[in-house]
């Protein structure tokens, strides 16, 4: 980027854009809504009512187990920190008995925040890792709520959250309510552990972004709208849990969500689906299912092949589809056919061998005698072509995907080609070639495909590319999936009128990026995915493509952002289009020696914006200034990823962090920038 002295720029609100985009009104969109707006109140600090722990004659016995011991709300609430093991002695705690009252914060380090959510108070648990909280074993420890709109217990940007033996819910009344049991928002590695979910709560268990939540030997009941609202989300597992007594539309609601029960029961509930899950796959093994669920099971498997359940599952209804269960090739060919649910026993599947094998006994036609699936006799072997299929789901019966692998020797061929099919979904799988070394066919090809959903796969060159889509009307999802050390890059896509979005996947240790058509037919959205150096360099920086929370590789060069026109003097939008913003990826080098006005956006409706007299100034000796009317403040300031910087007092600790962006349009536009000042939103330009 050229160098100057002043450089006017904007910013938008990227926690503020995610919400918009990913937070949904719950009656708009089964089980989505958005979140509670912070109070501007101070709590106060006082003492909370007794509670029942408390009323004990005699004080328990702590152990010596280097874990917080404590036994009523306020001491709960304070000792919230990363790194806390917390124990709650047995019994009752009323969450609002003690935060109606606070007006003066509690938790004194701020990993605690309080909510208006409109009929009361929640406290927010944010930014903790390592963080368990947990009820003695063989007691009864439960904690509750009042409000019917607020959640019981909410954790947001948390990592690591472990919860075991406790009972949580909201206190008995005859108003209904509008509030869940556990939210989860951006959270990663959560451990659920004898839990107790009841309601009136709307749903037990809400969560946007979360990757990695597994909830064992626990029951969810009673609640009114749901069991589970969960989106956008990968590796959330059920184990050995009940869900019962559950009211609403969906028992289980969400939208691109990777989701496995093993060993679960589903009894005596009372909802219009079982599954409702969008853009996503459903695994069940060895579950059981009362009537209801059965028949609502039936039904929603027709509409969906991303549901599957192996022979192990109970149900009291007969289904319409049953697993058809695999150990060859020449079964998998077998079996495969519209609206079919194929599960592969562990083991190496060597496709070419068996066309060739097929070839040389039955003659070079013997395919034909199927309606799904053909041979293409390519330069040096055959290829294998699924063709004109719906419904089809190809599932590993281990979760390991490297215990189930679908190879191809010869060098010129897809691994598996997909052509005029929908509604596809592979699961558990591993595919590549046999032999490392040059190849000029890719692994998965999708010829004029619709919907296609993968799961827990790993897909590997030396295919030149990993996943090529031609011609494609239906959008891709790829969940908890690694592509990786592919000729010509992971990913590539022509003349496709879809969507792919990938979360948790890895993108790593291919000697290219791909190749794309730069329309606005196609786009590419990641969550939480991690990139190597080559596929950094393609993807980071792409007009089609939208990023959350990812980690790139090494990458050298980053954009000239609004090239050598950029203006000298104020340009404040009159109205900010947040929609219309993209995240920059930038470095040091785009903000040494820059200056930035800052403004406000008055009316959150309509985008119109103020100024501010506010203004920031970067360095390039990594220092700078930060002036609000009359008030200097001197910080040091540094990269701390490829998509924000952090300012740092003299004492080293972070008071801002801030975000660029620029019109998705154009990378020539002016870039925007995005402030968070002690917990205040500023824009810059």
């Amino acid at each position: 980027m050229k160098k100057r002295n002043i450089r006017w720029i904007t910013a938008a609100l990227l926690s503020a854009m995610t919400l918009a985009a990913c937070g949904q009104d719950k009656d708009s969109s089964r089980g989505l809504r958005p979140d509670p707006e912070p109070t501007e109140e101070a709590p106060t600090r006082t003492e909370p009512e007794t509670t029942n722990p408390a009323t004990a004659p005699e004080a328990p016995e702590v152990p010596d187990d280097g874990a917080i011991h404590v036994d009523n709300v306020k001491d709960l609430l304070a000792a919230i920190e990363p790194g806390a093991e917390i124990v709650l002695e047995p019994g009752t705690y009323n969450l609002s008995k003690y935060i109606e009252l606070a007006k003066d914060g509690v938790n004194d380090n701020g990993w605690v925040y309080l909510f208006d959510c409109g009929d009361g108070k929640e406290a927010r648990i944010a930014n903790v890792s390592d963080l368990t909280i947990r009820g003695r074993d063989g007691e009864h420890t439960e904690i509750v709520i009042e409000p019917r709109e607020a959640q019981v217990l909410s954790f947001e940007n948390c990592d690591n959250i472990t919860l075991e033996n406790l009972t949580l819910g909201h206190t008995i009344s005859t108003d209904p309510c509008e509030g869940d049991v556990l939210d989860f928002i951006e959270c990663s590695d959560i451990s659920l552990n004898g839990m107790d979910l009841y309601g009136c709560g709307t749903f037990g268990i809400y969560g946007r972004q979360i990757y990695g939540m597994h909830v064992n030997d626990s029951v969810i009941h009673d609640c009114s709208q749901g069991g589970l609202a969960i989106n956008n989300s990968s590796d959330v597992v059920f184990t050995n849990s009940t869900f019962r007594g559950i009211e609403g539309d969906d028992l289980i609601s969400s939208f691109g969500v990777d989701l496995r029960f093993e060993d679960c029961t589903f009894e005596d509930n009372n909802t219009t689906t079982l599954v409702y899950n969008s853009s996503g796959s459903s695994l069940f093994y060895g579950c059981d299912f009362g009537s209801k669920e059965s028949a609502a099971f039936r039904d929603d498997m027709a509409n969906n092949c991303g549901i599957v359940y192996d022979e192990n599952c109970t149900f009291t209804t007969n289904m319409d589809k049953t697993p058809v269960i695999v150990s060859s090739v020449e079964e998998l060919l077998d079996a495969i056919a519209p609206d079919t649910m194929i599960i592969m026993e562990p083991g190496t599947y060597d496709i070419s061998g068996y066309l060739q094998d097929a070839a040389k006994q039955y003659g070079d036609d013997w395919y034909k005698a199927y309606a799904y699936v053909s041979v293409n006799p390519e330069y040096d072997g055959p290829e294998l072509i699924v063709q004109d299929v719906s419904g089809l789901s190809i599932t590993g019966r281990s979760t390991d995907s490297s215990d189930t692998q679908l190879l191809t020797d010869p060098r010129y061929v897809a691994v598996m080609h997909l052509e005029s099919c929908s509604d596809i979904a592979l699961a558990n799988l591993t595919m590549g070639h046999t032999d490392r070394g040059d190849c000029s066919g890719n692994v998965l090809d999708l010829y004029y495909c619709g919907e296609v959903t993968l799961t827990n796969m790993d897909i590997f060159g030396c295919g030149v590319l990993g996943i090529y889509g031609e011609r494609c009307d239906g959008n891709l999802y790829c969940y908890d999936s690694v592509i990786h050390d592919c000729s010509a890059g992971p990913l590539s896509a022509w003349e496709c009128v879809s969507r792919w979005t990938f979360i948790s996947c890895s993108l790593i240790d291919s000697l290219s990026g791909g190749f794309f058509d730069e329309t606005d037919d196609f786009n590419l959205t990641f969550y939480d995915c991690i990139f190597g150096d080559k596929e950094s360099e393609n993807f980071m920086f792409r007009s089609n493509t939208d990023t959350y929370n990812c980690e790139w590789g090494e990458v050298d060069t980053y954009p000239d952002y609004g090239g050598d026109d950029m203006p000298t003097e104020s340009r404040m939008p009159e109205v900010l289009d947040t929609a219309n913003l993209k995240v920059a990826p930038f470095d040091k080098a785009v903000l040494d020696d820059t200056f930035w006005q800052g403004f406000i956006v008055a009316d959150q409706d309509t985008g119109e914006t103020n100024d501010l007299d506010m203004n920031v100034e970067f360095w390039s000796e990594g220092n700078g200034i930060l002036t609000e009317y009359d008030n200097v403040t001197q910080f040091t300031w540094e990269c701390d990823s490829q998509y924000s910087a952090v300012l740092m007092d003299a004492s080293g600790n972070i008071f801002g962090r801030l975000t660029l962006y620029y019109d998705k349009e154009s990378k020539d536009s002016e870039l925007l920038m995005y402030m968070q000042l002690n917990g205040n939103d500023v824009w810059f330009y």
